[in-house]
């Protein structure tokens, strides 16, 4: 019972992610990292593999809501699949600090530039479907190399397309790329020396799992819910005041 505050601590995340569309592997790499104190590369796959049980509830959830499009899902699949895997094989080769500080600039940058395009009064055109092209290979491989960049750089993407009428069908779509992206990282991730940094650490992190997972699989039923009620002209701000918190811990762990 040692780690029974992940259970409530998990509920917690998987519903910010899962209502958000941001990867839940955002809100865990602090915990895992700062709070667990894991080895850097050990708490980036540990997040990953955390919420694939948060992003497959929150997935099953959406399917029954009818909340993902497959159409766009399909599309974008195809493109974000394969730069997820070059994402995953290069990771390993990034020094520690380089990954972490990677990790805290993209989506503090992300987030101050969603701020600034949700301001009062700003148009929202919809993007040209090139722009949905380049957004889904940069957060697919985002997503493979530093743990995060698919739902973040989705998302924004998805709330102006011309066939998503509410933007809890764009969270939905965003939360199914992001749980494949994810499936992908987890299992591409996978070297020698991580495996073995793993197994070093495997009963530290079974008794984390064992408590985390029951509660991103409870969160990830309520985020779907938390996003069909959150007013759309809040939501991209809501994701981004999160991600400026999530970037400056791991900054801070960075340079220290």
């Amino acid at each position: 019972m040692e780690f029974w505050y992940l259970l409530p601590t998990g509920i917690l995340i998987a519903a910010l992610g899962m209502s958000s569309g941001v990867s839940g592997s955002n809100f865990w790499i602090p915990v895992y990292l700062l709070w667990m104190q894991l080895e850097p590369r050990v708490a980036f796959w540990t997040s990953l593999l955390t919420m694939l049980f948060g992003f497959g509830s929150g997935v099953a959830r959406n399917l029954w809501a009818g909340t993902i499009d497959k159409v766009l899902f399909a599309r974008y699949a195809k493109i974000m699949a394969p730069a997820t895997l070059v994402g995953a094989l290069i990771s390993p080769r990034l020094p520690t600090v380089a990954l972490l500080l990677s990790f805290a600039i993209f989506v503090i940058a992300f987030a101050l530039f969603v701020l600034w395009d949700s301001r009062p009064g700003r148009p929202q055109p919809a993007p040209h479907e090139k722009t949905f092209v380049w957004v889904a290979a940069t957060g697919g491989f985002l997503h493979g190399s530093i743990a995060t960049g698919s739902g973040t750089l989705m998302l924004p993407c998805l709330l102006n397309h011309r066939r998503l009428p509410h933007h809890a069908t764009a969270v939905g779509t965003t939360v199914s790329l992001a749980f494949l992206c994810s499936v992908l990282s987890v299992s591409f991730r996978l070297d020698a020396e991580l495996i073995g940094a793993l197994w070093k650490n495997r009963e530290l992190v079974g008794s984390m799992i064992v408590f985390a997972a029951p509660g991103v699989i409870v969160g990830g039923q309520l985020g779907p819910i938390i996003a069909k009620h959150l007013p759309r002209a809040w939501l991209r701000r809501y994701v981004a005041l999160l991600l400026i918190g999530v970037g400056s811990l791991v900054a801070l762990r960075a340079l220290a």
